[in-house]
């Protein structure tokens, strides 16, 4: 599933709500991130679109999400 055949219904606050506080200056895999949202019982929603993001790259911030969910809100 990637952020071109699926609407998001999260926005990016909704993933700085969950998982921002666990960016601490050492990059992360999408896997990582995903269980990071788990383990901070973050909704389906969020888990999807980390899931979306490119397996092989590592995200130092939450900035660096964004480029790869271009089409994911602010805002809900």
């Amino acid at each position: 599933m990637t952020h071109d055949t699926y609407v998001f219904k999260t926005s990016r606050m909704e993933i700085v709500d969950a998982i921002g506080h666990r960016f601490t200056g050492v990059a992360k895999t999408r896997a990582e991130l995903v269980e990071i949202a788990k383990e901070e019982h973050a909704s389906t929603e969020v888990l999807l679109a980390l899931s979306s993001l490119l397996p092989e790259k590592r995200y130092g911030g939450l900035r660096e999400l964004w480029p790869d969910l271009p089409d994911l809100p602010v805002e809900a």
